[in-house]
């Protein structure tokens, strides 16, 4: 059997960064930055190595959500490779991703296989710029779909909306088999997207057998 993708955000569906924003009394610094990235760089100039080791904690002390890795190993088992994007520049690095990373082996397998950070810092004329890498997010699930041909997207806010639109577009075009599920507790359909999308409070461990059964095993 040939393998599945699985695509999903991390920030909201995987783990919350904001929560860890609390334990350092940054909350207000975190929520700027996550607009604006370079705001970090510019907040802590001269403290390089300070701002390094507060992102490696961003990272390190967060939290899988519940659900999470008992849902993608049930993913494995059918046939899936599971990967996660952000547009965070916290995972900006391959030291910080491998930190990230490292929170889904389990026992020494992988649950997640990849992990795609859609921003990138650059710096132009002296300054500081937040720039799409590689394309950004819509390239990257392109490219993954177009490698595996079938699997799930997972969508949780208006951002990644469009990058299940994108798919959307493409579904006939490139003959792709991609379902897109709408994340989150309090979703309401949008007729923007396709027949196929499901919206389901997702991530949630009873749920997982439902999930399995009459969404993803196809």
């Amino acid at each position: 059997m040939l393998p599945k993708a699985f695509v999903t955000d991390i920030d909201g569906p995987v783990q919350d960064l904001s929560k860890v924003s609390r334990k350092y009394n940054l909350e207000d610094v975190y929520k700027s930055c996550k607009k604006n990235p370079y705001l970090l760089e510019e907040k802590f100039k001269g403290l390089e190595r300070e701002v390094e080791q507060l992102k490696v904690n961003f990272v390190r002390k967060s939290d899988i959500k519940g659900g999470v890795k008992n849902t993608l190993r049930e993913l494995k088992e059918i046939g899936y490779d599971n990967y996660a994007i952000s547009d965070n520049v916290i995972f900006d690095s391959d030291k910080r991703v491998e930190i990230f990373m490292d929170k889904f082996n389990s026992n020494g397998e992988y649950l997640l296989d990849g992990v795609f950070c859609a921003k990138k810092l650059s710096i132009k004329d002296g300054k500081l710029k937040v720039e799409e890498n590689r394309g950004g997010k819509k390239t990257f699930v392109e490219e993954i779909f177009s490698i595996y041909r079938k699997g799930i997207l997972g969508v949780d806010d208006d951002n990644d909306i469009e990058t299940a639109l994108h798919i959307k577009n493409l579904k006939k075009e490139l003959r792709l088999d991609v379902t897109e599920i709408k994340i989150g507790p309090n979703s309401i359909k949008d007729g923007r997207l396709s027949s196929k999308m499901v919206y389901l409070v997702f991530f949630v461990q009873e749920n997982i057998d439902i999930l399995l059964g009459k969404v993803w095993v196809k």
